[in-house]
């Protein structure tokens, strides 16, 4: 599988995360939000492995949004 596949799994389970506690927010109305959450997946990835960016996703804070 390319990194980038991978990079998109991560992101549907981040996004989803996000959409459960922030169901009526509009990401796309957030200058670089969506953008910046890909990016920072990628990193994770590169960094530490598969596996610590999965638990990135599944675990991490998630940005208040307001």
């Amino acid at each position: 599988m390319m990194k980038r596949d991978l990079v998109d799994e991560l992101y549907k389970i981040a996004y989803k995360r996000y959409r459960e506690k922030y169901p009526n927010k509009d990401f796309a109305s957030i200058p670089n939000f969506l953008d910046s959450l890909w990016f920072s997946i990628e990193g994770e990835l590169n960094r530490n492995g598969y596996d610590a960016a999965r638990k990135y996703v599944e675990e991490a804070d998630l940005i208040v949004l307001r």
